[in-house]
């Protein structure tokens, strides 16, 4: 029960003086906040801006091609049908279940392969064959440039020239001849744990595409200068 001011001044001049006394509430102390443990900063695990370029000696990659250097394919997906048919089956007519089948919920069993339990697998993604072909050709070279090599794992530039097959007086803008950047991106990634722990490290980079007798790939690698 609360009582009002005029009733509590009444109540303590019956009692007389020294007989009540109220407990102010305690101010927080400022140190309480700081006994709490201080929230983790967030950020990004940064490399320092210094210069590398001295730290770093170049890698250079020169190679003939036995075909024009082939753009960066974009990954294909296909439907396993047998899967499906098993699936279908196995959900014997339940929709709900069919569905936990085909999205990898449930593992499904196929009479024809001794009714080994299996995840479905409805849809397989892979690697385009001409772009498969491309990036492991390009590891091999990588990794025979750095078998005695660590690899690089700093700040990089990278310094890519792609010569297609054609007249040297002419510039390759057909629309057959690729552009920049996919041309860039199958080499990059093809190099990636090869020549630098992942292409993310090259800050500064250069492309050029030029025409030539024959088809060839030429990519330097340096440390990062300021």
């Amino acid at each position: 029960m609360r009582i009002s001011e005029s009733q509590f001044k009444a109540i303590a001049k019956r009692a007389g003086p020294g007989k009540i006394s109220v407990d102010k509430p305690k101010a927080r102390s400022s140190s309480a906040s700081a006994e709490k443990p201080a929230a983790k900063a967030k950020g990004r695990n940064r490399h320092v801006r210094v210069d590398y370029a001295a730290q770093v000696e170049p890698v250079v990659i020169s190679i003939p091609l036995p075909y024009d250097p082939r753009p960066k394919e974009r990954p294909r997906s296909a439907i396993n049908y047998k899967a499906l048919k098993d699936a279908f089956f196995q959900a014997r007519g339940s929709v709900e279940r069919f569905m936990a089948i085909v999205t990898g919920g449930e593992a499904s069993s196929s009479p024809f392969d001794g009714g080994r339990k299996k995840r479905a697998g409805i849809i397989t993604t892979y690697t385009p064959g001409r772009t498969d072909e491309y990036e492991k050709l390009l590891k091999a070279e990588g990794g025979i440039v750095m078998m005695r090599r660590q690899v690089l794992d700093v700040p990089l530039e990278a310094d890519i020239v792609l010569t297609l097959t054609g007249d040297p007086q002419t510039w390759p803008t057909s629309a057959l001849d690729g552009d920049g950047d996919n041309l860039q991106k199958a080499v990059l990634d093809a190099l990636n744990g090869v020549v630098f722990t992942d292409d993310r490290l090259i800050v500064r980079k250069s492309v050029e595409k030029r025409c030539g007798e024959t088809p060839a790939l030429t990519i330097t690698v340096r440390g990062a200068s300021l």
